[in-house]
């Protein structure tokens, strides 16, 4: 059986869940990770190191052979830090690995979707966007694929305190943090929605990436 190398951007919370999870796993060997921030560990590498150099053996200075027992190879990237790491780094990954998108919300720019899905073809690679807690993900996809799927409309309730967003919903939420019954932050499509709620919204975008007739 191959084990599958592994590399992570992002060693927040669920980075680091992520890593102690795929360790249990004979499948898997983490072998890279990023952060977005300076690490006091120095395996963890920055940004900076997310190159070529790093997650592929099509490198100047690693011939093949060297390339098969070399940690540098990475078979498949996790990113789960935010949606500008999928933005300028993930076509440069999807050349030389398959590339798990945990910042769903990156999607919404319609030349970063079309341009990873170029990259993924062309380099014959493998694009993953988990459904997350979206259930019933795969049953609308499949009405999608079919024609069938007419609307689809998605409540989210959360707490003021749990959201990190952009102006203008940024200022609702602060007015909604004083309130004492619900307040409507946002009624409209997904697309814009992800713009101003990037880290809040993976879910959604998720939901309108699988009805993808709409």
């Amino acid at each position: 059986m191959s084990v599958k190398r592994v590399g992570i951007i992002g060693y927040g919370q669920l980075g680091k869940f992520l890593k102690e999870q795929l360790e249990k796993d004979s499948r898997f060997v983490v072998i890279k990770i990023w952060n977005r921030t300076i690490h006091p560990d120095a395996s963890i590498l920055p940004l900076s190191c997310l190159d070529v150099e790093n997650i592929s053996f099509d490198f100047p200075t690693v011939n093949y052979i060297t390339a098969i027992f070399s940690e540098k190879c990475v078979d498949l990237v996790i990113e789960v830090a935010h949606p500008s790491v999928v933005s300028s780094f993930g076509v440069l990954i999807l050349k030389h690995a398959d590339l798990f998108i945990g910042s769903s919300t990156a999607l919404a720019d319609n030349v970063l979707y079309d341009a990873l899905k170029h990259s993924a073809t062309a380099s014959n690679r493998r694009l993953f966007v988990p459904t997350g807690a979206f259930w019933g993900s795969r049953d609308i996809q499949k009405m999608a694929n079919l024609g069938t799927l007419k609307g689809l409309t998605i409540t989210m309730i959360r707490h003021p305190s749990s959201l990190r967003l952009e102006a203008p919903l940024k200022e609702l939420n602060e007015k909604a943090r004083i309130s004492d019954s619900a307040v409507v932050l946002y009624d409209g499509p997904v697309r814009a929605l992800c713009f101003l709620a990037p880290n809040g919204v993976n879910t959604v975008a998720c939901a309108a990436i699988a009805a993808h007739s709409l």
